[in-house]
């Protein structure tokens, strides 16, 4: 009997050992499957075109989102060295680009300074004749709603249009035109801009007549009163329709066609 019993016990303690077995190896193949192997990150950064992800054999870029105009009561203008390419770019002609490595540092950071004083000025006198138009940061281009200064698919300059340039351009021209920037400030375009609606070539007629009413309207009888500020300011203004090859951009890549159409006064330097 004592026999029997024995080998009964013998023959669970077989099993129980067995299947606990089983169970060990069946959670150990299973935590094994549920680890994947680690992911590897690869990340360069460029400042020119954004961000480059390598995660495995999958690639990801991030482009950096272009600065988007200030209120002039928000302008904020400080410059760096590091940052003189991308801050002069939108403010000289194609010849001078090869000028850019042949300056000095103290020559970039003169010209920084002075362009930072000549953005400040602008805004300052913006704000204080209560005008309120969009100043990009980096470049200092005057932003006017199309709807401003137009009436729909119309290139005359309309009534609401002519007093508030009346109120901006003795404003602007006066800073522009100021001594300490005599030999600074080499030209402004005023640029016409349109939706994506309707052929180029329409597009291309209409900004070009837009841009042509603004500038004639600037430079007639009684907008800017001062003569030798008149006389400056028509030297160094010229028109341009630019049709929609700027488009604005809403934060999905879609064209914001309200903010497409506009006019924009943009000055280029010396250097």
């Amino acid at each position: 009997m004592k026999k029997i019993i024995s080998i009964i016990m013998t023959l669970c303690l077989l099993s129980l050992f067995t299947s606990c077995s089983n169970d060990s190896k069946k959670t150990a193949e299973k935590t094994d499957s549920a680890i994947s192997a680690p992911e590897t990150y690869d990340v360069n950064s460029d400042a020119s075109s954004g961000m480059n992800f390598q995660i495995d054999d999958q690639s990801f870029n991030f482009e950096i989102e272009p600065i988007k105009p200030v209120s002039p009561t928000n302008a904020s203008f400080n410059f760096e060295i590091e940052e003189f390419d991308t801050n002069i770019f939108a403010n000289i002609v194609q010849a001078d680009l090869e000028k850019i490595d042949s300056l000095s540092e103290e020559d970039k950071k003169i010209i920084l300074e002075k362009k930072e004083a000549l953005l400040t000025d602008i805004a300052d006198i913006l704000i204080k004749n209560n005008i309120n138009v969009m100043i990009d940061e980096i470049s200092g281009e005057i932003v006017m709603d199309a709807s401003i200064l137009f009436d729909v698919d119309d290139a005359e300059v309309s009534d609401d249009g002519k007093a508030f340039l009346k109120a901006f351009i003795p404003a602007y021209s006066s800073v522009i035109c100021n001594d300490k920037y005599s030999d600074f400030i080499a030209a402004v375009y005023i640029e016409g801009h349109t939706d994506t609606d309707g052929s180029y070539e329409y597009n291309k007629d209409l900004s070009q007549k837009r841009a042509d009413n603004v500038k004639s309207f600037c430079l007639s009888d009684g907008v800017i009163t001062d003569k030798a500020t008149l006389s400056k300011f028509k030297s160094l203004t010229s028109a341009h329709g630019c049709s929609y090859d700027n488009p604005i951009k809403d934060s999905n890549g879609n064209v914001d066609k309200s903010a497409s159409r506009r006019v924009t006064f943009r000055f280029l330097i010396n250097i």
